[in-house]
């Protein structure tokens, strides 16, 4: 008898975008809590995060970003941050 695995459809998702601290070419990554996210981070700069209430649609939402143009990617950050401050101190509670 085959039995599938089954996952919880609630996954909770952290989409977020980082600049070395010596290259300003953003990554992008995803991390399922804010205290892994902050860990990953380090000394790094976080310009965009975005949470998703589902993980598939976190992931998908990360294809996006990474098959974005340069320019249009750099546009979507602006637009969330505008100051292309350090956004670390947002999760200051944690």
């Amino acid at each position: 008898m085959h039995t599938t695995q089954k996952y919880p459809l609630n996954d909770l998702c952290w989409i977020y975008i980082y600049m070395e601290p010596t290259d300003l070419k953003p990554r992008i990554r995803y991390a399922d809590e804010v205290p892994r996210m902050l860990h990953e981070l380090g000394d790094r700069f976080l310009l965009f995060y975005r949470q998703f209430p589902y993980l598939n649609d976190g992931l998908g939402y990360k294809l996006v970003l990474e098959n974005m143009d340069k320019e249009l990617l750099r546009h979507t950050i602006r637009r969330f941050n505008p100051e292309m401050r350090d956004l670390k101190e947002d999760f200051q509670q944690y």
